[in-house]
């Protein structure tokens, strides 16, 4: 199965310019993009809201994903040359967090709006992301095991009396080996979703083999592998659940 690393988001290319209607400051719509999850976006009240982003040029993005939100609705995002929006090219119910929208097609334009209708509450999100995911389909996967990981802070007196303390909840590690990346498109898929996030500087939403979204980052200080015939024979990732 594949493994989907969505490490790009078109809302930090430099110049973009990313607008609310009604009106938010920028202070809150910096959230959107800051790779916080935290951190919330959120509207003025449960009426319709649009979220507006002008990329200076003409861009392509074939998924949009919301992470630690409260939307409920059938969110609308349509794109535009000039700023004016007609129909949307997609629509869909957001009724889980994470959630992502695959697009029917690849969408290149200099304007695109994300109309989140009218709800039962206002609406808050933690981290919007449009772009590209890279996908890594090679079918050599040696191992994929997920891990528990918890969040305890332990130290032992001088007396040798061990002491445990719960600091917040569990995250789930992902270690991603690959005995063979067969062709050169995972490749350039692998090392680009490591210079999506900066080496792994960057949180990223991750898809994993079983259709599990989860908003996480790379832990590995540098991507290696065996080189064979040009390419590489031998890699490994390793993700960590970002709380």
């Amino acid at each position: 199965m594949s493994l989907v690393l969505f490490g790009q988001n078109l809302l930090e290319t430099v110049g973009a310019a990313i607008t609310t209607s009604p009106s938010t400051s920028a202070a809150l719509i910096a959230r959107l993009f800051d790779r916080d999850r935290g951190a919330r976006w959120a509207g003025v009240s449960s009426a319709q809201h649009d979220i507006t982003i002008d990329l200076l040029s003409a861009m392509g993005a074939t998924h949009l994903s919301f992470v630690n939100h409260n939307l409920a609705v059938t969110v609308e995002v349509a794109g535009s040359s000039n700023g004016t929006f007609g129909a949307p090219f997609t629509t869909a119910l957001v009724n889980s967090d994470p959630f992502m929208i695959v697009f029917p097609s690849l969408q290149t334009w200099r304007y695109f709006n994300v109309r989140i209708p009218a709800g039962a509450v206002t609406p808050g999100i933690g981290e919007l992301s449009l772009g590209v995911p890279r996908t890594i389909t090679s079918p050599t996967a040696k191992v994929s095991a997920k891990a528990i990981v918890g969040n305890v802070a332990r130290d032992q007196s001088p007396a040798g009396y061990s002491w445990a303390a719960k600091l917040g909840a569990p995250r789930t590690r992902l270690d991603c080996a690959w005995n063979g990346i067969e062709t050169a498109i995972d490749q350039v898929a692998l090392e680009g979703a490591y210079a999506d996030t900066a080496e792994g500087s960057k949180k990223l939403l991750v898809r994993d083999a079983f259709g599990v979204l989860r908003w996480m980052e790379i832990t590995d200080a540098e991507l290696a592998g065996e080189i064979l015939n040009g390419r590489l024979n031998t890699a490994r990732l390793t993700l960590e659940e970002a709380l």
